[in-house]
């Protein structure tokens, strides 16, 4: 069941199932890191921010804040993209160095290991991921 998260952005939802909570705007960072913190602390759950501009991936790129639970401690992963490669499914991968997140249907996962080995094929997977946005938002005519 998913329900609203007061101080994120409107329509922001808490999938208690999967202890996370996931909220899109198109104002940049630190807007929302605090209510970030604080729908964290309040529900125990990890948090995706998605900053999306106004015109995702056509004229903004997309990009994403995760504050995800470590040790039980939240930690603040800021300027991470999208990555999708068909065997391995969605991960936010940092746009320089850092941990990597997967998208699990259970929730999110930390790596410390990439889900690529070249920079070819990170490449490739971000730039397959940014035209999924795309054709995503062509399809449901936000664009």
């Amino acid at each position: 069941m998913a329900h609203e998260q007061p101080g994120l952005p409107a329509g922001a939802v808490h999938l208690k199932d999967r202890q996370l909570i996931l909220a899109g705007t198109p104002c940049d960072p630190p807007l929302f890191q605090e209510a970030m913190h604080d729908a964290a602390a309040a529900t125990g759950a990890d948090v995706i921010l998605i900053h999306h501009g106004l015109h995702p991936e056509v004229l903004n790129p997309v990009r994403f804040s995760v504050l995800v639970h470590m040790s039980r401690e939240p930690q603040l992963l800021e300027d991470m993209v999208l990555y999708y490669h068909q065997a391995d499914g969605y991960w936010l991968v940092p746009t320089a160095k850092g941990l990597f997140i997967a998208l699990q249907e259970d929730g999110l996962r930390v790596d410390f290991e990439p889900p690529f080995i070249t920079f070819h094929e990170r490449s490739e997977g971000v730039c397959h991921a940014a035209a999924m946005i795309v054709r995503g938002m062509r399809k449901t005519g936000a664009m």
